[in-house]
């Protein structure tokens, strides 16, 4: 087990368990795209550094590789971040952490589907709790957030997905910095375009029509000062850029179906967070649907121990056929 992977790992479970009460908090001033549109940038701009130094000692860059990573950046800052963003600044913090968790079962079928990895009877079962966790969730009131919201999240969260198993897909062509860093800032430059897209009248007035209100007129400067710049940078910095650069590690390392376990444990800490900070209850279907990815949690834990007592005590299990092993010395 490569002790790198582990931290990033780590880290990664810290920075996704607290930035949906950050950004909930900035939400409060912000419009949902500006917020996105800056977290990126920031985000992109602070791992640059690091990939341009990657690309001028491997000397890989071409032409070519522009194309994926303009994808992966509509994909996830333009499509699944927005989603994520507009459903966190409707509803409340701790049930979108609840959703958003529900990544590791787009995980697996999409590790499944595009990378040909095999479904375990373990990723099975607790990807299967882990429905019946949003189940509860959904089922149980939604605790204060509107089905829309929760749709959402859950495409979000599907979106997540793809882009997490791309990442792991396109590992070989691209280092993780190069690939995060482009992403983001690509990202980032689509969703200006759609900033000033939103100002154009004949838009603005058919995004009207359709109640697409959060579409139009979409402020770019408006109410970034000294009070929100702090949040605002920590969010983009740390919890995006050095987050998603460690997540793509992490994914490299130990492969796509053990990082989304970083989405089990933020659904855990991430509602005890807003509990603390933000104050939002955690009624018996927030509760429940935690119990159950805590069994999700039990059931993946126990089958690694069996992996390992199937291999010798002295020897690695290699990858990527264990790689879900994040447990071990």
């Amino acid at each position: 087990m490569k002790k790198r992977g582990i931290l990033c790992f780590l880290f990664c479970i810290i920075m996704c368990s607290s930035i949906d009460v950050t950004l909930k908090l900035a939400s409060l001033r912000m419009n949902a795209i500006q917020l996105c549109f800056w977290r990126f940038l920031c985000g992109g701009l602070s791992c640059l550094p690091i990939a341009l130094r990657t690309v001028n000692e491997q000397r890989k860059a071409k032409r070519s590789s522009v194309s994926p990573m303009l994808f992966s950046g509509l994909l996830m800052v333009v499509l699944s971040t927005v989603l994520y963003q507009v459903a966190l600044s409707v509803g409340k913090a701790s049930v979108v952490s609840v959703l958003y968790s529900c990544s590791p079962i787009f995980v697996a079928i999409a590790s499944w589907a595009m990378l040909g990895e095999r479904l375990r009877w373990d990723t099975v079962l607790s990807s299967a709790l882990y429905a019946a966790a949003v189940a509860v969730l959904i089922l149980g009131g939604r605790s204060g957030s509107s089905l829309l919201s929760c749709i959402r999240i859950l495409l979000s969260a599907a979106l997540l997905a793809v882009y997490n198993v791309l990442g792991q897909r396109w590992s070989d062509r691209f280092p993780p910095s190069v690939y995060v860093s482009f992403t983001f800032l690509f990202g980032a430059l689509e969703l200006l375009l759609l900033v000033w897209i939103s100002h154009i009248p004949s838009v603005a007035e058919l995004n009207r029509q359709f109640g697409l209100e959060l579409f139009v007129d979409i402020p770019l400067l408006d109410h970034i000062d000294g009070e929100i710049m702090p949040a605002l940078l920590y969010v983009g910095i740390v919890a995006t850029g050095m987050n998603f650069l460690a997540m793509q590690v992490a994914t490299k390392e130990l492969g796509a179906v053990t990082t989304s376990l970083i989405f089990y444990f933020k659904l855990i800490f991430a509602p005890l967070l807003a509990l603390v900070i933000l104050k939002e209850p955690l009624g018996p279907p927030v509760l429940a649907a935690m119990a159950l990815v805590f069994a999700a949690l039990l059931v993946k834990n126990a089958a690694l121990q069996g992996i390992r007592k199937k291999a010798d005590g002295s020897l690695r299990i290699k990858e990527p056929c264990s790689h879900e092993n994040i447990f071990g010395d």
